[in-house]
C-alpha cells in the first residue's frame, strides 16, 4: 500500500491510499491521518485501492471520530466496485461519508455550514 498526503488548503488535506487496505498495511494510514488531521478537514481517497478489510474500516472510523471530537470532518471517496462494497456490507454509507470523486468530497465540505454530514 502507498499513502501520501497533500494540503489542498491551510484547512484541508487529501490522504491517497493505493493497493489493500488490511491488516498489514492499515497501521500506515492510520500515521498518515493521524498526523495530517489536526485542525484539518480530511479527504481519504480510496479510489485507487483494491481492497479493504476490518482494519482498514476501523482505522477510518477512528479517525473519523477524532474528527468530529475536533470539529472537523472527514469524507471518504470510494468510486464503485469491490471497496465500496464492503462499506455496504458493514452499513458504514451511514456512518461514514462516503462520495465517489474529490471532487465530490470538496463539494461536500463547502456545501453546507454543518458540514458533509447528513442529517440524521
Amino acid at each position: 500500500m502507498h499513502v501520501r498526503a497533500e494540503a489542498l488548503r491551510p484547512d484541508r488535506v487529501l490522504v491517497s491510499a493505493s493497493g489493500p487496505l488490511d491488516l498489514a498495511t492499515a497501521p500506515r494510514l492510520a500515521d498518515v491521518l493521524r498526523a495530517e488531521s489536526p485542525g484539518r478537514n480530511v479527504i481519504v481517497d480510496l479510489s485507487d485501492a483494491t481492497f479493504i478489510d476490518s482494519t482498514g474500516l476501523a482505522v477510518l472510523l477512528n479517525a473519523s471520530r477524532r474528527a468530529v471530537a475536533r470539529s472537523t470532518y472527514l469524507v471518504v471517496v470510494c468510486p464503485q466496485g469491490p471497496v465500496l462494497r464492503m462499506f455496504e456490507l458493514a452499513l458504514l454509507l451511514e456512518t461514514l461519508r462516503v462520495v465517489d470523486s474529490v471532487a465530490a468530497a470538496l463539494d461536500a465540505l463547502d456545501a453546507t455550514e454543518n458540514g458533509p454530514y447528513r442529517a440524521v
